[in-house]
């Protein structure tokens, strides 16, 4: 993420969720991913850092025209 950082607000997201019931409940972490200027991104599936700036700014890129047609 700190190569996005010079031209991008970036940041990371993460979340834990309650499974189970009663006395047999756990907190589970569940997911998370990027933070493009408060876009929550999944978390890219890639191999190197390059190749993670990339499909960080094309899901970036892709979520903000998908929130502009809603």
């Amino acid at each position: 993420m700190r190569e996005l950082a010079g031209r991008f607000e970036v940041g990371l997201w993460y979340e834990y969720v309650w499974v189970g019931m009663w006395v047999n409940q756990y907190e589970v972490f569940c997911g998370g991913g990027g933070v493009v200027n408060g876009v929550e991104l999944d978390q890219p599936q890639c191999r190197t850092v390059d190749e993670c700036v990339r499909q960080i700014l094309e899901d970036y890129k892709n979520e903000v025209e998908r929130l502009r047609t809603v």
